[in-house]
C-alpha cells in the first residue's frame, strides 16, 4: 500500500527557460510539488506536506 512510485508531474517542455517553474498539487499524498529549472539548467522539485483537512461542521436550520 505505501510503495514507491513515479508520479508524472509536468513534462520537460513546460520547463523552457531559466527560473521557469511548474506547482502542483497531489492530494492523495498530501503534498504540494514545485518544479524549478536552475541557471545550470537542471530541473529541481522540492514538496511540502499539506495539513490535514479541516471537518467542516455543518448548520443546519430546522423548519418549525
Amino acid at each position: 500500500m505505501f510503495k514507491r512510485a513515479w508520479l508524472n508531474v509536468a513534462r520537460v517542455e513546460e520547463l523552457p527557460r531559466v527560473g521557469s517553474y511548474v506547482t502542483k498539487e497531489i492530494e492523495v499524498a498530501r503534498v504540494s510539488v514545485i518544479l524549478v529549472k536552475g541557471r545550470d539548467d537542471r530541473i529541481r522539485a522540492f514538496h511540502k506536506r499539506l495539513p490535514p483537512p479541516r471537518k467542516q461542521v455543518g448548520v443546519e436550520r430546522l423548519s418549525e
